[in-house]
């Protein structure tokens, strides 16, 4: 917690206080300790030598167990969140969310997965506004899509295909558009 547990005045007072009174709660001193490691450690500070823990090793262990309880639980809850952000097109909070689980764990394979995923889905709701734009005739609107496709990935087969589409139609509809002024 980064605090005594007991602060008094005298050494009698303290010895008292250790002796007699329960510690107070670990997040009643810190915040940030969450639930599994508070319970290893009001464990380990128990007043009756059987509540306690056998040896420093079954401490240890209980300790690195709650420990990684609360990373495995931290990190599910970055891809949950991830996932929730991906249905609902947010890209860059679900990127976000997936690069804070690879800033905590640089090899985890599903965060890596996860922001392929992410990216790939940009993309393709991207390509799939640009696409919509094109067949309503808002060339303009889809040519902005296909740029930030283009953006991301230069050598997109299918944005250069309908950018190409777009830039085509878009001049055909100047040329129209002044052959109608002629008339």
């Amino acid at each position: 917690t980064g605090v005594v547990p007991f602060q008094t005045d005298t050494l009698a007072s303290l010895m008292r206080r250790i002796v007699f009174d329960p510690p107070p709660a670990p997040a009643s001193l810190n915040p940030r300790v969450v639930e599994p490691v508070a319970g290893v450690l009001m464990k380990a500070l128990a007043k009756n030598p059987e509540d306690r823990y056998p040896s420093g090793q079954a401490f240890a262990e209980a300790f690195a167990g709650a420990v990684q309880t609360v990373r495995d639980d931290t990190l599910k809850g970055h891809l949950m969140a991830a996932a929730t952000l991906l249905k609902k097109n947010d890209f860059d909070g679900a990127e976000a969310q997936m690069q804070s689980v690879l800033n905590f764990d640089p090899t985890h394979a599903e965060a890596s997965k996860g922001i392929a995923l992410v990216k790939a889905s940009r993309i393709e709701h991207l390509l799939g506004l640009a696409d919509a734009r094109l067949k309503a005739g808002d060339f303009s609107a889809a040519a902005g899509f296909l740029d930030q496709v283009l953006a991301r990935e230069p050598a997109n087969n299918r944005a250069l295909k309908l950018k190409a589409d777009a830039t085509a139609r878009s001049q055909w509809m100047v040329r129209y558009d002044a052959a109608a002024l002629n008339l």
